[in-house]
């Protein structure tokens, strides 16, 4: 008999059971290969129910975010026919071989095989879209600078928003700093009306230290909704002792975060935790797949900033970054900074599609005076007027793009001696 620990009379203590991973895991595969191709490999742990599986619609916003945000449905492998969930409150799906169909059809759809290809949509799935998920209240009350937001945000959430630990808290960004070239080039700022960036109270919240780097960093664990609140879900069974504990155990999500920000963690958390199985399904012959754009003309952004962020005594302000960032700081040193610094830089930044995006947001400033973020972010009523003056011109005008090291800076950008 397993047991642990003695008990007071000297008699041996029973375990506890918990939840833990089955030895078999949710495959998905693409239907329009022959034979089929896995694109998505996720544990089965144990529901509350008790039953192995994962939660249905986890499985559905991970293959729509692989697909390119294109939805669609699942069928047993070898199946013509659309599992249906219409009678169940929490479907779980269980472990098994599935293929997902995107609704428009096309059979060789074009798979993410890595985050930087992902763009994430207009707006976050309807069901994502509730209060437990955050609601990026009152966000002029959470304007802070870059220099306290740790403080900060230890402040404001009190404990760790999974377990209720009280020490060892650390600000956990849901989209990493790291990822601020990607952030700009997918305009999340207009997306999530958070122009102060990555680095900013709405895209922040309080974990206990070793569930930070080692932990959600690391694809281990992302938040998504399920049966009407906002849970932990576990996608490896790396941290199989945690998992027991806190897989679909519900946290409380506070108000001021942006439900877009956890949409976009939890894909980043997707891409990284089925890399391997990604990365194969690229390298497979006429695989197709999304490609890459180049970040490289929005890395001199990031870097500048890392260069600034020391407070008056030296001290590096930006010390409690993660392993995510850290990670993605070597990657892009080493891929694409030479680039940065020698290619011409992109003066296509904006096209007329983001700027009608601009306009919308622009529209409630007509409305109400500048809230205190937007003013320190450089927000003003009349900017998308300029955007659109700037691409005009630069369209009348091709041999602007013949200017070495040059661009046009966007209003939110920190200072950089390449913008003009």
């Amino acid at each position: 008999m397993s047991c642990t620990g003695v008990g007071g009379n000297g008699q041996p203590v029973k375990a506890i059971h918990h939840k833990r991973a089955s030895r078999n895991n949710v495959v998905v595969t693409h239907p329009g290969y022959e034979p089929p191709r896995v694109m998505l490999t996720l544990v089965a742990f144990q529901a509350p129910s008790g039953i192995y599986g994962v939660p249905f619609h986890v499985v559905l916003d991970a293959c729509c975010i692989v697909a390119k945000n294109r939805e669609g449905t699942l069928r047993e492998e070898n199946s013509a026919t659309d599992i249906s969930i219409e009678n169940t409150a929490t479907p779980i799906l269980l472990p098994g071989f599935y293929t997902y169909h995107v609704l428009e059809g096309e059979r060789q759809y074009p798979i993410c095989t890595s985050f930087n290809a992902w763009s994430p949509p207009r707006q976050v799935p309807p069901h994502w879209n509730f209060p437990a998920m955050g609601v990026a209240a009152d966000a002029a009350e959470y304007t802070s600078a870059s220099s306290d937001i740790s403080t900060k945000v230890k402040m404001l959430d009190g404990q760790c928003a999974l377990t209720g630990h009280v020490s060892r808290l650390q600000n956990t960004h849901l989209v990493p700093v790291a990822e601020i070239a990607w952030w700009q080039y997918r305009e999340m700022s207009l997306l999530t009306h958070n122009l102060l960036g990555p680095d900013s109270l709405p895209n922040c919240l309080a974990l206990r230290a070793d569930l930070c780097g080692p932990g959600m960093d690391q694809g281990h664990f992302v938040f998504a909704p399920y049966d009407g609140d906002a849970v932990c879900v576990c996608l490896t069974p790396v941290l199989a002792d945690f998992a027991m504990e806190y897989h679909l155990r519900a946290l409380p999500i506070p108000s001021r975060i942006h439900p877009m920000n956890v949409y976009v963690r939890f894909a980043w958390g997707l891409f990284k935790a089925t890399k391997l199985t990604l990365d194969n399904y690229a390298r497979m012959s006429s695989s197709v797949t999304v490609q890459e754009p180049d970040l490289s003309p929005f890395a001199s952004v990031k870097r500048k900033r890392a260069r600034s962020d020391v407070d008056g005594g030296g001290h590096n302000l930006g010390q409690e970054q993660s392993d995510a960032d850290q990670d993605r700081d070597r990657n892009t040193a080493a891929s694409s900074s030479a680039g940065a610094i020698e290619a011409p830089l992109d003066l296509n930044i904006w096209n007329y599609d983001n700027i009608k995006i601009a306009e919308e947001s622009e529209a409630e400033l007509h409305r109400r005076h500048l809230a205190p973020y937007e003013e320190e972010a450089g927000m003003y009523a009349g900017y998308s007027k300029a955007i659109r003056l700037k691409l005009d011109y630069m369209q009348k005008h091709p041999e602007v793009s013949a200017v070495n090291n040059a661009r046009v800076g966007r209003k939110w950008e920190f200072d950089d001696e390449q913008a003009v």
